[in-house]
Parts: C-alpha cells; structure tokens; sequence
C-alpha cells in the first residue's frame, strides 16, 4: 500500500538531497548573537538572519548552528517603518529576508540545543508577521529544524509560524511550534501551501496556534508525515482545530491529536478527499478531548473520494457539539477501523461514537 511506504520515502527524499547539497559546496554557519540585525555578513559577529543571508548565497544543503537563547525578530516590515502593526499590514511580498519573517530560498538545516531552550521567536504582536518563510522565490528550498522552538508569529496570512510554498519540504525534528497565529487564515503553526513539496514532523510538538483552517497545521502537500508528535490545544474558528488535511496522501504514526478546538466541523482533525493511514505500532496514536461547533469532535472526513484507515488507535472524550453529529468521528469517506477503541465520546446529534454517511469497515475493534 503507497501509504505505508510514505514514512519511508520522505526522509530518504531529505537525506539525497542532503548528501547532493553536499557535494555542491555545502556550508557550516554559527551564530553568535541574539540580536536581529543584517549587516551583509556572517562572521565572527553572525545574526542568525545573517546566517540565513549566507546560507541562502551558498550553494547546495548548508547547516547552521543556533546555541541556547531567545533568537526574537525585530527588523521591521517596511525597513524604516515604524511599529507595531496589526495582522492585516504583514507585507508578504518581500522575499529577500530583509525584514520581517526568515525566508529561507535553498536546502538549509538549523540545529539548535533544544526546542525548550532554543527558541526562535517572530515578535508578531510588534512585527505582524510569521517567523520562517520557505521557498518563496520557487527554487525547491527546504528547511530542517532541529531542536528549536518557533513561537509568536502572527499574520493575516497562511502559517503564523511557518509557511512553506512552491516547491518547498519542511522537516521538523525534536522541535516545537507553538503560539502562532494565521488571523483568518490557514495553519496557525504551520502552512504547507503546496501540493509539490512535502512535511515531515518527528518526535514534535505543534502546539496553542490559531487559524480559520487547521489551526496546528493546514497542509496540501502531496506527502504529509507525522511520527511520535503531539498536535495539542491548537483552535480554528472555522474547520480543523489541530490539523487540516488537503492534500493527496498521509499518514500518522504513534501520534497523539488532543484538546483542540474547531468552531465549526473537525475539532482534531479534517481531511478531505485525502487517503490517510493512521496507526499506533507503539500504543500512541490517540485522538482525546478535541471539541467541535459542528460535525466530527474528533475527526471530520469530507467527500466520498477520500479515505481513512486506523489501525490500533484510540479515539476517545471528543465531543460533537450544538445538535452536531459525530463525536468520535464523522466520515463521509471509506472508513477502515482495525483493532481501534472509539469509546467515551459525544454527540448533541447523531452518532456518539461514529457518524458514516460511506463506507464503514471494522474489524476486532
């Protein structure tokens, strides 16, 4: 099945492009102050936007190093201009990272010491803007983040924390993404505004971030993974308050989808015309406490074209409210359930644990 192959594939696609970037002058870049500033170099006085600056110059897969701090953006956006602004004034349209958010044009990897202490931080409530913007200028960029907290960023576009475009791959690792906000927009944390590139979380947090649409992560990527992660008490005043899916193939690996809040369908997760696989091979996979204004407490399938397959999950304590349908779980899509618990969960309407208006298939659940 192509699904259960997708956790195979995506890492050894970073991996090649990795060892490629490599041979093509690959760069080691350390910052060494906390400080936003952007002086055209990266030397013994480095930014970290100064280290993007240069890793961005170099060509192939370049690597920076990020010690212990508070890394808080401060260059405003215009240069000159003073704020703070609202969401509405974030100027997404310069992409040299003069100011504003990171953008990140090639193959780069941030390594920090540790998402609790290594904390990158967009300052949105000043600056109106996310923290990393990735592939903006269409080169196939992507970005690796290793051990790093991305916080407060703050726009009226896609990815309060992070946007991907284009051709662009996001992987994130033994990171953080948390307290960001996409004001009327999609992908409180993270926006994958692309179906030709593909995300990857592992042993990650995406936390507390708000949007309209997915308000942890909206993704339209063509490969979406998550593995050993928590997508926890994010909100969407409209669908999807952890994670909304729309993109072609996904799947979801020992991961846990609780306490999310979505206004309308989809408290924990909507998918739509999406083929996704979950399963929890250690006991992890759980979709607990997430609350929906409409149809789907915990997960929300939308069309007939999609489906869905869990295999040894646990869905439990979601809630379905306002005379809504679909506690655990409502799907208008092939539903699978193998060796899952869809126990403890609540409907105003219809269908406490599971809401099927398609095909329903269990077995020893």
């Amino acid at each position: 099945m192509v699904l259960r192959n997708l956790h195979r594939w995506l890492p050894a696609v970073v991996v090649a492009a990795a060892l490629c970037g490599q041979t093509l002058h690959a760069a080691d870049f350390a910052v060494t102050k906390a400080e936003d500033s952007k002086d055209g170099t990266c030397d013994a006085d480095c930014s970290l936007r100064e280290a993007i600056d240069a890793a961005n110059a170099a060509v192939g897969s370049d690597t920076i190093s990020l010690p212990a701090g508070i890394y808080q953006l401060k260059l405003p956006n215009p240069p000159g201009s003073v704020p703070p602004y609202s969401a509405a004034n974030d100027d997404d349209t310069e992409n040299a990272n003069v100011d504003g958010d990171l953008d990140v044009t090639d193959e780069l990897i941030i390594n920090g010491e540790g998402a609790e202490t290594t904390i990158i931080d967009g300052n949105g409530l000043v600056l109106a803007n996310r923290v990393f913007h990735v592939d903006p200028t269409a080169v196939g960029a992507s970005l690796t983040l290793n051990g790093v907290a991305v916080q407060g960023g703050l726009t009226a576009n896609n990815g309060g924390g992070i946007e991907v475009i284009e051709f662009g791959t996001l992987n994130l690792v033994d990171s953080i993404v948390a307290g960001n906000e996409a004001t009327g927009s999609s992908g409180g944390g993270v926006a994958i505004d692309t179906d030709s590139g593909s995300v990857t979380i592992q042993n990650s947090r995406i936390e507390d971030n708000k949007a309209a649409f997915g308000g942890g992560m909206y993704s339209e990527a063509v490969g979406t993974l998550l593995k050993n992660s928590v997508i926890g008490g994010n909100r969407s005043s409209d669908l999807g308050g952890g994670l909304y899916l729309d993109g072609s193939a996904a799947e979801i690996l020992d991961t846990q989808i609780t306490d999310n809040i979505s206004d309308d369908d989809g408290g924990g997760l909507v998918t739509t015309q999406v083929a996704l696989f979950m399963e929890g091979p250690a006991g992890d996979c759980l979709v607990q406490g997430n609350k929906a204004g409409g149809n789907g407490g915990g997960i929300f399938t939308e069309g007939d074209g999609g489906t869905i397959s869990m295999d040894r999950c646990r869905v439990t304590g979601n809630e379905a409210l306002n005379d809504q349908k679909g506690g655990g779980i409502y799907s208008e899509s092939l539903l699978t359930l193998n060796e899952a618990s869809i126990d403890g969960n609540r409907a105003e309407g219809d269908g406490g644990g599971v809401y099927c208006t398609g095909q329903l298939k269990i077995s020893n659940s």
